[in-house]
């Protein structure tokens, strides 16, 4: 049975070397991110990883809509996701 996003979600929050690990996919893209996540027992296609990134943010409500679609379409800001989630 795969993890949902949201268990591997708490992993990587819980863990620093899982957050490096997930910060050295992030700079490589989204290949990378999904392979990220498959190796971590996770199955998640991209569409639900930028869901599942949108419904935390908008928890937080830390970023503007604008940033957001940076975050979800792979722009520059897309660390800002990780560091966001480290502040929960």
């Amino acid at each position: 049975m795969s993890k949902t996003i949201a268990e591997l979600y708490d992993e990587v929050i819980a863990s620093e070397e899982l957050t490096q690990e997930y910060l050295a996919a992030e700079q490589q893209g989204e290949e990378a991110i999904l392979a990220f996540a498959a190796a971590h027992g996770c199955e998640a296609t991209a569409e639900e990883v930028q869901e599942f990134v949108k419904s935390k943010l908008e928890e937080e409500g830390e970023i503007g809509l604008d940033e957001l679609d940076q975050v979800a379409g792979g722009g520059k800001n897309e660390h800002v996701v990780v560091r966001e989630f480290k502040k929960s």
